[in-house]
């Protein structure tokens, strides 16, 4: 048994043991609620953030009746204007804040503007003042008053000579003149302000006009795309909790798409932002912030994610069902002397992948070089591999596959062939670093 999946079954039972004491799985639920919160937590694949900050924060729902009581003690502390990347600061409190975030023309694009005129008087002014930054637009991820209710009053102070963007779902009974974003396109869209590009998608469900985005930010001049708002809490319907998990797998696709780093939210307590606030209020350091997650590990918190909102989805409308969302992965097994092998396992927490479709492409080379099957043991190997050079970077690709109950994601790895020179122990320096090579 790999370890991915050992890791992934450990992950599920202290999950159940700590729903004993937190009140999470404190109660039975119908099968088909169940399966989608067992899922939630063995596509974590037993990492303890993506239990603490993304699971427990999106199935709370379902199962924690006390997640609201312990979000909104966080009413109140205040957070002074605080640098949390090169070019992004946050304000308002450990509930509820909002975002600068700097432009590449040298001003400042507002994300959501706090709750009302005394925010706007008591946070976001003196907060602009501080930056000494032009103002240039604002975004607002939704409608709701605690991310727009400020707006009005920066209207009365700086006027109409910037543009405050919204989903046109959300643009009804606005007074404060938004720009539309359209709510019923499905791409994502770009939205520019003061030369720095957002990438904004629809995902109504929250409200008519709730997006997600991906902002760009830079850390010790290293830029990174990190998913904001991915959350929010879902609609009590059966229609609206419905496009909510649509909303959340179109995030998926969006943040695997662009290669999404982590999260970050204006409602710090929905994620791991809330640990980044208190990490940099107590100590200033912006190392290991807990925000950051990668690329793989983003993806997975998403998949997390919709599962707990398939669930809430579930146990709104027992006639519904949804397939379970499975994570994937590709690993490539050690590659023997002179090419004699080149495969991967490919798996998911719940066993080995058999008779999928596993690509091999080299890096550099126009094509697939090689297409295997996977065995029981969920391994695909290269029978052919003219194209496959000993040094050369290959990475295997799985496409995903559907069924009624199920979707397996399509996952991907990369590794580097092994060298002979290297794994002969001749001493010879090899042309690529292979698996059995010094790193």
């Amino acid at each position: 048994m790999s370890l991915f999946l050992n890791l992934s079954r450990k992950a599920l039972a202290a999950a159940v043991v700590l729903g004993a004491t937190s009140g999470a799985n404190a109660q039975t639920y119908p099968p088909e609620v169940q399966k989608h919160l067992d899922a939630a937590t063995v596509n974590a694949a037993g990492d303890q953030d993506l239990i603490n900050y993304i699971r427990r924060n999106s199935c709370f729902e379902v199962e924690d009746n006390t997640w609201r009581t312990w979000a909104r003690s966080h009413i109140g502390q205040r957070v002074p204007l605080l640098q949390i990347f090169d070019d992004l600061w946050f304000v308002g409190d450990k509930y509820t804040g909002m975002y600068f975030l700097k432009t590449a023309d040298g001003g400042v694009m507002m994300i959501d503007a706090l709750n009302n005129t005394a925010d706007a008087n008591d946070y976001i002014i003196p907060a602009l003042q501080q930056l000494g930054l032009p103002l240039r637009g604002v975004y607002i991820t939704h409608g709701h008053g605690d991310h727009d209710g400020g707006v009005n009053r920066l209207r009365e102070v700086y006027g109409f000579g910037f543009p405050v963007f919204l989903g046109s779902g959300d643009v009804p009974s606005k007074s404060y003149q938004p720009t539309p974003i359209d709510s019923t396109n499905e791409n994502v869209q770009p939205v520019t302000v003061g030369g720095t590009t957002i990438f904004v998608q629809a995902a109504p469900g929250h409200t008519p006009g709730n997006q997600i985005s991906l902002i760009p930010v830079h850390l010790k001049g290293k830029k990174h795309l990190f998913v904001m708002n991915w959350r929010s809490a879902v609609p009590g319907s059966a229609i609206g909790s419905k496009q909510y998990m649509v909303g959340v797998e179109r995030v998926y696709w969006m943040a695997k798409t662009y290669g999404a780093e982590g999260f970050i939210h204006t409602h710090p307590i929905s994620d791991a932002t809330l640990p980044t606030i208190n990490q940099l209020m107590e100590t200033g350091s912006r190392e290991s912030l807990p925000v950051f997650f990668g690329p793989e590990r983003t993806a997975r918190a998403t998949a997390v994610a919709r599962e707990c909102s398939a669930a809430r989805a579930q146990q709104i409308d027992a006639t519904a069902s949804f397939p379970v969302w499975r994570v994937s992965k590709l690993t490539f097994l050690e590659n023997g002397p002179a090419l004699k092998k080149v495969a991967a396992r490919l798996e998911n927490g719940w066993g080995p992948l058999a008779g999928q479709t596993v690509n091999f492409a080299v890096e550099g080379v126009n094509g697939v070089a090689c297409t295997a099957v996977t065995d029981n043991d969920g391994v695909a190997e290269c029978k052919s591999r003219t194209n496959i050079r000993s040094g050369d970077k290959v990475t295997a690709s799985f496409a995903g596959v559907s069924m009624a109950a199920f979707y397996d994601l399509p996952s991907e790895g990369s590794n580097f062939a092994a060298s002979p020179a290297c794994n002969n122990g001749s001493g010879a320096t090899p042309p690529g670093k292979g698996l059995n090579c010094p790193q």
